[in-house]
């Protein structure tokens, strides 16, 4: 997202807050699959079920899909589903990097035994360590299943007539997540603000929608039938524990509903006293619980437990440690959530933001995160 210029400062000086302190059976090989076919049949099924994907996404989204990369999905839709355990010992971090742009505020989902992650530039891999491209939808997204097809909510810029710095969130839809629609309004209608980092949670036939707006949560519900109409409740201002929050995504664990964002861990005099960089030195990964089990808007809009996700800091993301964290629950696979985030090992490229690049940790509590390579957990 772009950054007001210091808007830190004054907010860390409010704040005063300190650091946080913070508060398991593998499954079988896949079998193996049926005799391949032909050379012949493999290109005639690979055509026809390009076309039929790309129809089902447009019949889903009413939009037309998105252009281009027919002959590398085509390919991409053959593979069978199927889990991998991670090589954590030979895995390194960064795992995903560019060298001539950032790659910040991943959203991650695992699918079928694919890792699918949603960036300036979108890749898949099954092992993490080999990634494949993916057509490009833009960045910050938040992708998640409406139980009927992937839905992406991601920030979009000024509506036409509306002031520049301006924001209004953006929606498309897919049924493989490879081939989505074209971006539509998320949320029609919605006021002549910096409305950004959008997020979706899907709970009793409503479409629950978090976002940002002066450096605070709001939210609102729709619908899930209505979901990009102007049919959503008026919206309503929540807290993410008091403090700065933005990149929010809405998780449900064990039953109850999750909320990761980003947040400072530490005050402005801890900042002057460590010399860390007034944007870049404090962006962290923080946990939060629904505080009200109520089902209506209101029991939405306040998230409390405020608990930082201990990540290790390593040489390249020395700078911006752990921004945009996004949280993948795996644990039926192997045991282990999966947090992925972005760093920099350099506070001033791309606009003093840093060269961020996309680093991976994992845990099988939430509370001790280990870093590829790092076996011990």
């Amino acid at each position: 997202m772009p950054r007001p210029a210091l808007y830190g400062l004054p907010l860390l000086v409010a704040l005063g807050c300190s650091a946080a302190e913070p508060s398991a059976a593998e499954p079988s090989a896949a079998e193996p699959s049926a005799a391949e076919p032909s050379a012949e049949q493999a290109a005639g099924q690979a055509a026809e079920q390009a076309a039929t994907g790309q129809a089902a996404a447009a019949e889903f989204a009413g939009e037309r899909p998105v252009a281009g990369e027919a002959a590398a999905t085509q390919a991409l839709r053959l593979d069978e589903p199927r889990d991998v355990l991670l090589d954590w010992a030979a895995l390194r971090n960064p795992i995903l990097e560019s060298a001539s742009r950032l790659y910040k505020d991943p959203a991650v989902v695992y699918h079928d035994g694919w890792f699918y992650v949603f960036t300036h530039e979108n890749h898949r891999s099954r092992d993490l360590r080999t990634f494949e491209p993916l057509p490009t939808t833009g960045s910050q997204p938040d992708v998640t299943w409406s139980g009927s097809g992937w839905i992406m909510a991601q920030n979009g810029g000024p509506q036409p007539g509306w002031k520049e710095g301006s924001a209004a969130p953006r929606l498309r839809r897919s049924l493989d997540l490879l081939t989505w629609s074209a971006a539509g309004p998320l949320l029609p209608g919605i006021p002549e603000e910096r409305n950004i980092d959008p997020a979706i949670a899907w709970e009793g036939g409503f479409a629950y929608i978090a976002f940002k707006r002066e450096q605070t949560l709001h939210v609102t519900r729709v619908a899930e039938a209505d979901l990009g109409t102007d049919r959503y409740e008026p919206i309503q201002r929540g807290s993410a524990g008091g403090l700065f929050a933005e990149q929010f995504q809405l998780i449900k664990l064990d039953g109850v509903w999750h909320m990761v964002a980003t947040s400072y861990r530490y005050n402005l005099l801890d900042m002057i006293q460590l010399g860390l960089h007034p944007y870049t030195g404090n962006h962290h990964p923080f946990l939060y619980t629904k505080r009200d089990a109520g089902a209506d808007l209101s029991a939405w809009t306040t998230w409390e437990g405020r608990r930082e996700l201990l990540i290790p800091r390593e040489r390249w993301n020395r700078a911006m440690h752990a921004n945009g964290g996004h949280l993948v629950d795996r644990r039926a696979v192997d045991g282990y959530y999966y947090l992925f985030y972005a760093g920099s090992e350099d506070h001033d490229s791309f606009d003093r933001r840093g060269h961020d690049k996309i680093g991976v940790a994992r845990s099988r509590d939430l509370v001790r995160w280990v870093v590829p390579g790092d076996t011990s957990l």
